[in-house]
């Protein structure tokens, strides 16, 4: 696991403690995954695409089922 990996795990973790109802775009080796945080795995599917991924993230905002979209690089670093 990079640094950043490592990182990104521990500030999930910590966010798993907390009541947070964002959701985060994370990329993966085949693809994207949207993943609630406190929730220790991401989803099972993996989304071909970062755009459609966070597409699915929005939808669940527009749904009631997050609060938030936050957006990971391929690195792990939060933005765009």
């Amino acid at each position: 696991m990079t640094a950043s990996g490592a990182k990104l795990k521990m500030r999930m973790a910590k966010a798993a403690k907390s009541r947070s109802n964002r959701v985060h775009v994370i990329s993966r080796i085949n693809g994207w995954v949207v993943k609630k945080e406190g929730n220790k795995k991401a989803s099972t599917r993996v989304i071909p695409t970062k755009e459609e991924a966070v597409l699915e993230a929005q939808n669940m905002v527009e749904n009631g089922k997050a609060s938030a979209v936050i957006v990971h690089r391929k690195d792990g670093k939060v933005g765009g």
